[in-house]
């Protein structure tokens, strides 16, 4: 065997073994991260899409269409007795880089996964403790890895495959079609890692050019700092405007420019003197509602902005508090309902995302759910989430209710017999309780999903409509 033979082998035995690796990694971010996260209820729909993006497709790409095809190949060579030097790779390759397109996609992506990362490692402790545990883990199958190093497992994979094919054709024979194959399948290869790069590049630019613009607005209002509001790589500018706000030692209203993010909204003050901006008001979109205010002598067009939970106005050494709600008032009608329509959708948006991480959270919860069959739909009144095939919360005891309405309730639960959907209705702002109404028993029960108890009683301030 000569010298460019061997190496040849253990170029070809390289690339099998470290493609085999890069598969199991493959199924490990899927299987242990990304199912079980959403199982969990750890993580969102949304934001398992922004991290794992298409990497379930990705991983039937080198499963099927590389791996599998090179052990066949392997082990037709092994069972004829003849060397593994002599496998042809080429045709497998060109296969390959007919689809590694799709690798594009995941790796403009990845400023997008890392920047939820980080947010999840800092807002979210249940996905920073189930990471660690996995990590920690001496026997896991993370092998004491970050879930960040798997994540960006496939675009190590990408940018290796150009340098194990300049190694494969400089041990191939230059005048078989295996080398030909090789050379149009490098050349292939890395356009595509050439044409990921710069798509990376471009999406990185307008994340940095976004940012720079949201830090712009930063820089705009005099102690804004503290919101950090460039810091959120997720963080999108809305909409703008100015408008007027109650102050909270004179009647009048005075001019302020309000800020709406997809999950913040700021107020700042106009000092006409100064020619600046002070910030007065903030809350994220998660705290927030509003209600329509009807015009009266003292405002016109106005609507009010309240949050859920107290905030300081300004570091910890001074006492000042910023209020739990503001007036709004806007110059025009339809300027008012813009505003209250856009925080509104984003409320909702958030609404939606919490209910579904919610109600999927929990091991062995009655309701047998989980987020590949849960569906959430909502409109102006409420939120219906539908469980389709999925058992729904058991109803509470009989005690109350006729026994024989409610044995055959819990009958046409139990066996699946529905004529529609069983779905919860979950009214405005509500992410705790969920409402069941069953035609068997013509009212409805609710289920509190944080202990995922049912009850007949009607929870304190639910609206009588729902």
């Amino acid at each position: 065997m000569t010298e460019s033979v061997s190496r040849r082998e253990l170029i070809l035995k390289e690339i099998l073994q470290t493609e085999k690796a890069y598969v199991a990694d493959l199924k490990t971010i899927i299987e242990v991260y990304k199912e079980e996260l959403e199982a969990q209820g750890i993580i969102s729909r949304e934001q398992s899409k922004i991290i794992f993006a298409n990497v379930e497709d990705l991983e039937v790409l080198n499963r099927t269409q590389v791996l599998e095809k090179f052990q066949k190949r392997f082990t037709a060579l092994e069972v004829a007795g003849m060397p593994i030097s002599g496998a042809n790779m080429g045709d497998i390759f060109l296969h390959l880089a007919d689809h590694l397109k799709w690798y594009t996609d995941y790796c403009a992506n990845q400023p997008h996964a890392l920047s939820m990362l980080k947010q999840l490692e800092t807002e979210n402790p249940e996905f920073t403790e189930y990471c660690n545990n996995l990590m920690n883990d001496p026997n896991g199958v993370v092998r004491g890895l970050s879930i960040l190093s798997f994540i960006i497992k496939p675009v190590q994979r990408l940018c290796k495959y150009p340098l194990l094919l300049r190694e494969l054709i400089a041990h191939t024979d230059p005048g078989t079609p295996e080398y030909q194959k090789l050379i149009e399948a490098a050349a292939q290869v890395n356009s595509t890692v050439e044409l990921v790069n710069e798509t990376q590049k471009k999406t990185e630019e307008e994340t940095a050019e976004k940012l720079k613009n949201i830090g712009d607005i930063e820089k705009l209002i005099s102690g804004a700092e503290k919101l950090q509001l460039a810091s959120d790589t997720n963080r999108c500018f809305v909409m703008q405007g100015t408008v007027k706000k109650n102050h909270p030692r004179k009647k009048k209203l005075t001019p302020h420019q309000i800020f709406l993010f997809n999950n913040l909204v700021v107020i700042a003050a106009i000092k006409k003197k100064k020619k600046t901006l002070f910030l007065d008001w903030w809350a994220p979109i998660s705290e927030v509602t509003v209600v329509d205010l009807s015009n009266s002598e003292d405002s016109q067009n106005a609507f009010t902005i309240e949050r859920k939970q107290q905030l300081s106005k300004t570091d910890t050494k001074e006492k000042d508090e910023m209020p739990l709600s503001v007036v709004i008032s806007c110059d025009t009608l339809a300027q008012k309902r813009e505003w209250i329509k856009e925080v509104k959708r984003l409320y909702k948006d958030y609404q939606l995302q919490e209910v579904q991480r919610r109600i999927t959270r929990g091991n062995g919860g009655n309701t047998g759910t989980s987020s590949r069959n849960l569906r959430i739909r909502s409109d102006s009144k409420f939120t219906e989430v539908e469980f389709g095939l999925s058992r729904v919360p058991s109803p509470p005891s009989s005690d109350g209710v006729d026994p024989e309405t409610w044995r055959k309730a819990q009958s046409d639960l139990d066996n699946g017999d529905y004529i529609n959907p069983p779905h919860f209705k979950i009214p405005g702002r509500w992410t705790d309780w969920l409402s069941y109404y069953s035609e068997e028993f013509g009212f409805p029960y609710f289920y509190h999903i944080p202990t995922q108890t049912t009850s007949w009683t009607q929870p304190q301030g639910w609206p009588s409509e729902i």
